[in-house]
Order: structure tokens, then C-alpha cells, then sequence
């Protein structure tokens, strides 16, 4: 899992290299390629007998826009005490991070990489697991 953090960490910078218009051609390239540098070293790290898999499922955003959090009026209450508890916090940050990258190119392992960037701590893969199956049960994610 460290070695796919690292993977997703640096796909995000090298995605953010691209967006990159206020800055000369060079610059922007210069770090493009320090950062394809980075990358190709990590792939180069033994991989872990436990290392994260690439398959299993894609979850897709069925509905643009924000998150409308009347949604919780459809869980159970054990659903809204989880989603409160585990998604809720930092401003719903979790919760809309969880949304967002439901893109259908990334895992649920990944996803929790990525949220755990974001947050500075770790997102159990079973969490986002159980926040995506809130997410299909009031149809927001297929």
C-alpha cells in the first residue's frame, strides 16, 4: 500500500504540473520530468507480497453538483451515526472527497490513499467501502 501511496501521491503532482499556464514551457517541464524521475524510482522498490491490487471496483459519481446532505434523511440511524462519525467530520471534507473521486478510474483502496493525503491520516479502505455503499443506496454512485 505505501508504494501505491507514493504512485497516487506523485500521479497528483504530475497532474498538477499539467495545469501549470502561468509558468514558462521549461519550468513546467523541468518538474514534469523530476517527477517522472521520482516515479520510475519508486517502480523501481520491490514490491511488497501484500501490495494493492489494481482490480475490483471503479465506483462512478451518478450526480453532478454538491453533495446534498438531506441524504442522510434515507439511512438508518447506525448508517447516520457512521457517516456522521466517520465521513462527517472536518467539515464533511471526507464525505466530499469521497464523492468527488468517485471518477470510475480508481478503486476503493485508492480512493483511501487519496483521501489520506488529503485528511494527513489514514482512511481505512473499509470506510470508503461503506461510504460508497451509502452513496449507491441514495443513488449517487453506480
Amino acid at each position: 500500500m505505501g508504494e501505491r501511496l507514493l504512485d497516487l501521491a506523485l500521479g497528483v503532482e504530475v497532474a498538477r504540473t499539467r495545469t501549470f499556464h502561468a509558468i514558462d514551457a521549461s519550468a513546467q517541464a523541468a518538474r514534469a520530468d523530476l517527477l517522472r524521475a521520482i516515479r520510475e524510482h519508486v517502480r523501481r522498490v520491490p514490491p511488497s507480497p501484500r501490495g494493492a491490487r489494481d482490480d475490483g471496483p471503479r465506483p462512478v459519481r451518478r450526480i453532478d453538483g454538491p453533495l446534498v446532505y438531506s441524504i442522510t434523511d434515507r439511512f438508518t440511524e447506525e448508517e447516520r451515526t457512521f457517516f456522521k462519525e466517520h465521513l462527517g467530520g472536518d467539515h464533511r471534507a471526507l464525505a466530499e472527497g469521497l464523492l468527488n473521486h468517485c471518477d470510475g478510474t480508481k478503486t476503493t483502496p485508492d480512493i483511501a490513499l487519496l483521501l489520506s493525503l488529503d485528511a494527513n491520516r489514514l482512511v481505512p479502505v473499509e470506510d470508503v467501502e461503506r461510504g460508497v455503499e451509502l452513496y449507491r443506496k441514495v443513488g449517487y454512485v453506480a
